[in-house]
């Protein structure tokens, strides 16, 4: 019973296990929402937080509740609340595991900005020099490297604030090598905006410009087109090409007033402050004080619209975010005392298994005292078996060598078969060539000495005979032969038949040569016939006989 429960409980631990690895469409749609490139209204946000909180509840992953906080963390950072978007990305460290490694980096590297905003500025530059050391270290690729990119940038933020500038033009220009090499165009237009904005004089500023603005319009990144008409109206501005600037100036108005979504980042109170103050600045340096004077006015106007603003979405955040923490801490102290349960039970189950592991050795130990009062008898009947294993070991020696010899007599046996086999084919062989060659001989030989006592008118009559005889007592000794090796060689005409039974009787004959182990040219020496007559005697019963080659053929009717 204990090991059925144990079992069930690594089942259900490897099955949430696996239903965590995955999460649904619609929950990683949500979290992409939560963007500081498409701001959402408050209400709007809080309903979405929360129904992605809830989910994170019902289904036990804080995982994905690290991940909200960390993008909502983020999203309020780009909006300058740094204050309330410390506090949000501190929370979510205490969800991530080791394994999340980079999600926890980006995490710190954020927290780390939005530190340096809200004051502490020695600290979050060690904070992001440190990480930045642990990202090098990381296994090179595409995330690593957009971690490496972030983290240049924030740095470049901060050596820019605290005026060094050439730093962070040597951070913000890392970070633009990674962004080209990785072809993110968008990033790429934004760095180079961050890198135009600097007070230093940049060296080749107006081609890099350039650049910048044609990456922007092929990302169609609104954002970084806006910040780049406004570096290019600076940049004149810096240069006292006042006329130009103003140019610029009109361009960027124009550009935000009729592309940029007034509710975004950039929104329109925002850009305004920015346009009219570069304004302002360009009247006042073509001494045109009274157009300067009234252009600070509607600046100041629409800088206090633009506080009013951000002081009463930063309120609406500010409760929002501190709700979600709240209800962040009560999840991890709910998940901190269901932890601790946990170790009580395991506690519980240790100390229970222990005992029963002690009260197994205590019975262990009394039986063995049992069977040690038995020692003795047990000993005896030991040696009596140990006994009895010696003779069956004897007995299965003797078998085994029994069946060794037996072995080799019928081996011995089948050789001395194989042997009287050859020596009947062979005799067989020889009596059918000189018994055959002999009559034959001898027949044609007592005719020719008849031919040597007739007369010269009688010779061709006389040759004509002793052909028909040739031919006739060929026929006749082959009969006789053939019947003789018919008898001796049945099994083989038998088999022949089988394979093949329209042979005539010269091809059997040739077949029985070929069992016989002749060769071609013993055959023909043997018949009187020329070598390529046997050949292509050879060539037919091959064919009759249905081989794919004479090697095959001779193989098999010698083991007939």
């Amino acid at each position: 019973m204990k090991r059925i429960r144990l079992f069930l409980i690594i089942v259900l631990t490897v099955v949430s296990l696996a239903v965590q690895a995955e999460v649904p469409p619609l929950m990683q749609k949500k979290l992409q929402a939560i963007n500081a490139d498409h701001p959402i209204k408050p209400e709007d946000m809080r309903k979405q937080i929360m129904e992605i909180y809830n989910w994170c509840r019902e289904n036990d992953r804080p995982d994905v509740l690290a991940r909200l906080l960390t993008r909502y963390g983020t999203y309020l950072q780009a909006l300058g609340f740094y204050d309330i978007s410390s506090d949000i990305l501190r929370s979510s460290t205490y969800f991530l595991s080791e394994e999340e490694e980079k999600v926890k980096v980006f995490t710190e590297a954020n927290r780390a900005i939005a530190d340096f905003h809200n004051g502490f500025h020695k600290e979050s530059e060690n904070t992001l020099n440190e990480i930045e050391g642990r990202v090098a270290k990381m296994e090179e690729n595409v995330p690593q490297q957009l971690l490496l990119q972030t983290i240049q940038t924030y740095l470049g933020e901060i050596y820019q604030h605290t005026g060094r500038e050439a730093r962070a033009y040597a951070n913000y220009k890392k970070a633009l090598d990674i962004t080209t090499s990785l072809g993110d165009k968008r990033a790429s237009a934004e760095l180079i905006s961050r890198i135009c904005n600097l007070d230093m004089k940049v060296e080749n500023a107006d081609s890099l410009y350039e650049e910048g603005l044609k990456m922007a319009m092929e990302s169609e990144n609104g954002a970084a087109i806006y910040s780049l008409l406004m570096v290019k109206s600076r940049m004149e501005y810096r240069n006292t090409e006042y006329e130009k600037a103003l140019i610029d100036v009109d361009n960027a108005e124009r550009f935000a007033r009729n592309y940029l979504d007034p509710d975004s980042v950039v929104d329109l109170s925002g850009t305004m402050c920015d346009y009219l103050l570069v304004r302002s600045d360009c009247y006042a340096g073509l001494k045109e004080y009274g157009r300067a004077y009234d252009t600070m006015n509607i600046y100041l106007y629409q800088k206090e619209r633009r506080n009013s603003h951000q002081k009463e979405l930063h309120k609406e955040h500010w409760k929002l975010g501190h709700d979600l923490i709240a209800l962040s801490d009560k999840y991890r102290s709910e998940r901190i005392a269901d932890r601790n349960i946990k170790r009580t039970y395991i506690w519980i189950l240790s100390i229970v298994t222990l005992g029963s592991i002690i009260l197994f050795i205590i019975v262990r130990r009394k039986q063995i005292k049992q069977k040690k009062s038995s020692g003795r008898k047990i000993k005896g009947y030991v040696k009596k078996l140990d006994e009895l294993s010696n003779d069956l070991t004897d007995i299965r020696q003797d078998k085994d060598r029994v069946s060794q010899e037996k072995e080799s007599l019928l081996n011995a046996l089948q050789n001395e078969n194989e042997r009287s086999r050859q020596f009947k084919m062979d005799s067989t062989r020889y009596r059918v060539m000189f018994n055959a060659r002999n009559e034959f001989l001898g027949k044609i030989k007592e005719m020719i000495r008849e031919g040597y006592k007739m007369r010269t008118t009688d010779i061709p009559a006389h040759l004509k005979k002793i052909s028909a005889s040739i031919t006739q007592g060929q026929d006749d000794d082959a009969v006789d032969l053939m019947k003789e090796i018919y008898s001796e060689h049945e099994e083989f005409f038998k088999k022949l038949s089988e394979r093949s039974n329209s042979l005539s009787e010269n091809e059997k004959r040739l077949a029985l040569y070929i069992h016989l182990g002749l060769t071609t040219r013993e055959i023909a020496r043997m018949t009187g016939s020329q070598v390529k007559t046997v050949s292509v005697s050879r060539f037919r019963l091959r064919k009759n006989l249905g081989y794919e080659s004479d090697m095959e053929m001779n193989s098999e009717l010698r083991g007939m």
